[in-house]
């Protein structure tokens, strides 16, 4: 019995020594050269770092696992719970001064903060605000009390309701949750795709009422180029409807 076993196992040692030489397994010096091949083909594969780069290189890498071993690891959170943590994180700040290519796919709606848009545009004047049956907001820019329709039946001037409130800042945060969908409670609120959607689309129809105005959409682009030049992009491809205002305003005078 001790006898087959050995021979069992002799056999078997053999057959992975025939199998390497018949290059059964990978050779780990082939696998090294088509990895860095293959790293030499992405883009800046070939460039090499200056003195300067390396170090750069290396405060960032230091930085990034001083990063992974905190307590809190952006990546392993909501997002909604980790913006605050990214935007303390010395890694971003970093890459924030870095110079960037270009900025894709940016849709018109979202193109700035709405911070921006609260603060600024909701406070500008003939700005009227109306609260719909389903918990959301509209906003209209009007010269006069605007007509009633079938989602906004009572149209209020903003800077009267403010006067009334009193509590500016707390209103205006109220405002935000409307336009954004960050919230405390990502998982509570959010508990399906479809709620999500909803929120969304939501927040797209209350910010256009805001951005739509001729004059808040020339402020609207001028902001979002300043955003993205204080990250150091370089370029902006921009999505954006053809609505009335927009070709309004790209359209050269004759």
């Amino acid at each position: 019995m001790v006898m087959s076993i050995f021979q069992v196992v002799v056999t078997y040692v053999s057959l992975l020594w025939f199998v390497r030489l018949s290059e059964g397994f990978p050779d780990p010096a082939q696998r090294d050269l088509l990895m860095r091949q293959e790293a030499s083909r992405q883009t800046g594969g070939r460039v090499v770092l200056t003195e300067a780069e390396q170090m750069l290189d290396l405060h960032l890498h230091q930085l990034k696992v001083q990063e992974m071993s905190a307590a809190l690891f952006p990546p392993a959170v909501h997002f909604f719970k980790a913006k605050p943590l990214i935007q303390k994180s010395p890694i971003f700040k970093l890459l924030q001064d870095m110079p960037k290519g270009a900025a894709l796919h940016i849709h018109t709606s979202s193109l700035v903060g709405v911070e921006w848009l609260v603060k600024n545009i909701t406070y500008r004047p003939h700005c009227y605000i109306c609260f719909t049956w389903d918990n959301s907001v509209r906003f209209l820019f009007s010269d006069r009390q605007p007509f009633p329709r079938w989602d906004c039946f009572y149209w209020q001037l903003l800077e009267t309701l403010r006067a009334k409130i009193g509590n500016t800042e707390g209103f205006d945060n109220s405002l935000m949750q409307h336009l954004t969908l960050f919230t405390d409670d990502p998982d509570g609120e959010y508990p399906s795709q479809e709620v999500v959607w909803e929120k969304l689309e939501k927040a797209f129809i209350a910010g256009a009422g805001l951005i739509s105005h001729a004059p808040v959409l020339k402020d609207y682009f001028y902001r979002g180029l300043e955003e993205l030049l204080q990250d150091n992009i370089m370029y902006l491809e921009l999505r954006s409807g053809l609505s009335r205002v927009c070709v309004a305003l790209f359209t050269p005078d004759p």
